[in-house]
């Protein structure tokens, strides 16, 4: 006898779901889902041909008393007359039409339900987390939930915070290493023996620094039940998690998320009867949460992450909330609400990272100390293990310091004379009345100047040495050098006042030379530079502040001043990124014609020119962001 391979009783054809073909094909349709989906032929290669398909997320083990009655119903008809059979199965169609008819009223009344929803999968990138394209389900949209907002104070503000579509996840403890970002469901809880958590980012850059917390309220809407009976047990959690190092949800895997510390646990859990699609969880942050949270605002922080999970056991413990991104949501994204205070007059100041020291690893000298430090590093690798790697906040001393508050701290660390800056006296009779109205102003508000040290020197300013234009330049460095120290010459160390001034990076836009359209072109354009390197040498280099635009012809972007108000001038609506670059992500929208102002740039990558920008529309929130310098106009 044939084996027949295992198939899933859930697969059957587009039109017909009692039908299947023998080999995956795009005409099967999941009929575990509602609506069906459309399994790729990937996967049902990997799951719904074979016996993996019980492994399946979407599969549903038929219930032992269906299978009974279904035996039976084949034993009741076996033997019968196909006309017999033909007879009875219009009768029953139509005793089916006339029970719809008149039972209607009852089995679909006026409230709307929400259809049941499939559990989804998303890769890393995508936006929507459904493996295999379908028709996304309408989830019914009840009313939402009226509920008070907290007034604010005089002075005061409130600020509702939701995540954006990439800083939401979920993970699963079967497929541990990969994150599912921007879909629709935060799943928490246990299915089948895997377990699911869920996690989101809230931006608090909007929240102003110094500002007191009064209150926050954190809310989530129930959004999926499919997979999760009312009875089952456990409880769910929400957590702020620690920011002792920034999470990452597109690159963190299920154990770093399960494991990473809870700064704070909202009380009280949630037991299974408190959780229904469409209803409204929420948790009020007790003092001790207000404190953490306004701590971690005075320490400059950006995001905070929150943390979902549920029961580790359980056949049909899962359950998932809104996430307000993909194509299944309801539009009721997780919220954090902030009734504020009143925000000091000036924010207060960050607090000063701490540094690690470490002494700079001078330059190899020659050749045989460069293999010596490479199979030096090579025992170590082999003997005790790859080398710590170097922490964020460790930092190299600089041989000549850079500016002057450098060289006035190398000063008092070692106990050597001030270092003050010389003032030079004035030029004209204005000068010095200037300045003497300054300093009476200042005495008259701040109190009189601290009055320099009689043993206070200036600061030595030394030029750097220029990089060499061309080969004979550096040829020339190096022989020099090399005379001075073969003769004995012993040069002199810079005292300890000495710098080397930064120099501000001034870019200079340049076109590309055009392609040559033709030989001849090309030809001409090689004769010309040869005849001017006989004749007048070869052409200067360009410098290191050199920008070379996009392509030919590309026009030079304009330059604005900080404080300059600029126009969006594209034909559409633009993305406004958190950073100077595509890769960042997009933090709003601006239309066409929309007023800006320039608050810092330029900022050159390798294709645009970035402005920070900021947008303060009439009755709503200011907004800031990056945009290319293309998109600009005046």
């Amino acid at each position: 006898m044939t084996s027949l391979l295992p198939v899933c009783p859930h697969l059957g054809l587009s039109s017909d779901p009692s039908l299947i073909r023998t080999e995956p094909d795009e005409a099967h349709r999941c009929y575990a889902q509602i609506p069906p989906g459309e399994p790729d032929q990937e996967r049902q290669q990997a799951y719904c041909f074979g016996s993996e398909h019980v492994n399946c997320p979407f599969y549903i083990a038929p219930r032992p008393e269906d299978s009974a009655i279904e035996l039976e119903d084949d034993i009741e008809f076996e033997g019968r007359n196909p006309w017999q059979l033909l007879y009875i199965a219009a009768l029953g169609v139509a005793l089916l039409a006339i029970a719809f008819i008149y039972a209607r009223p009852f089995l679909f009344p006026a409230t709307q339900e929400s259809a049941a929803t499939p559990l989804a999968f998303a890769g890393i990138t995508p936006t929507t987390a459904t493996p295999f394209p379908s028709v996304a389900p309408t989830p019914a949209i009840l009313p939402p939930t009226p509920y008070a907002t907290p007034t604010p104070e005089p002075g005061g503000r409130v600020i509702r915070l939701s995540p954006t579509g990439a800083a939401v996840a979920w993970w699963e403890s079967a497929d541990a290493r990969r994150a599912r970002v921007g879909d629709s469901y935060l799943y928490a809880g246990a299915f089948e023996n895997r377990v699911f958590v869920s996690a989101f980012q809230l931006d608090l850059t909007r929240v102003p620094r110094g500002a007191p917390l009064r209150s926050a309220t954190l809310r989530l809407t129930g959004l999926d039940a499919e997979r999760f009976l009312p009875e089952a047990e456990g409880v769910w959690t929400l957590s702020l998690l620690a920011n002792d190092e920034p999470i990452e949800l597109t690159r963190a895997d299920f154990q770093s998320i399960l494991n990473a510390p809870a700064a704070v646990t909202l009380a009280p859990g949630l037991a299974a009867a408190d959780l229904a699609p469409h209803r409204v969880n929420s948790w009020e942050l007790d003092e001790a949460a207000l404190k953490w949270l306004e701590q971690q605002l005075l320490d400059g922080l950006a995001t905070v992450t929150v943390r979902i999970i549920g029961p580790i056991r359980g056949e049909r413990a899962l359950f998932s909330w809104d996430s307000g991104a993909g194509p299944a949501s309801g539009g009721s994204p997780p919220e954090l609400i902030l009734a504020l205070g009143p925000p000091p007059a000036t924010p207060p100041p960050l607090p000063t990272q701490p540094l690690v020291v470490a002494t700079l690893t001078p330059t190899p000298a020659n050749v045989l100390t460069v293999a010596a430090n490479l199979l030096t590093a090579t025992a170590i690798v082999k003997t005790i293990g790859a080398l710590t790697p170097t922490p964020a906040n460790v930092a190299t001393p600089t041989p000549i310091p850079a500016n002057l508050a450098t060289v006035q701290a190398i000063a008092f660390l070692s106990g050597l004379p001030p270092v003050v800056e010389h003032t030079p006296p004035a030029k004209n009779k204005a000068t010095a009345v200037y300045r003497s109205q300054y300093a009476t102003a200042v005495a008259l508000t701040t109190g009189t100047f601290t009055p320099v040290p009689t043993d206070a020197v200036t600061p030595v300013y030394i030029t750097a040495t220029p990089t060499p234009a061309n080969l004979a330049t550096a040829v020339a460095y190096v022989l020099t050098a090399t005379a001075q120290a073969r003769s004995g010459f012993t040069p002199t160390p810079w005292p300890y006042n000495a710098l080397i001034p930064t120099p501000t990076f001034t870019p200079w836009y340049i076109t590309p030379t055009p392609t040559p359209a033709s030989a001849a072109t090309a030809t001409a354009q090689s004769f010309y530079a040869t005849a001017v390197a006989l004749t007048t040498g070869t052409f200067t280099p360009l410098p290191p502040n050199t920008i070379i635009l996009g392509g030919a012809g590309t026009p030079v972007p304009e330059l604005y001043s900080l404080g300059e108000r600029a126009v969006v001038s594209a034909a559409q609506a633009v993305n406004l990124r958190a950073g100077p670059g595509l890769e960042f992500e997009t933090v709003g929208l601006l239309e066409p014609g929309a007023v800006v102002e320039i608050i810092a740039g330029p900022r050159p990558d390798d294709q645009y020119i970035w402005w920070r920008v900021r947008f303060a529309p009439p009755e709503a929130e200011p907004l800031e962001g990056w945009l290319a310098g293309f998109l600009l106009g005046r």
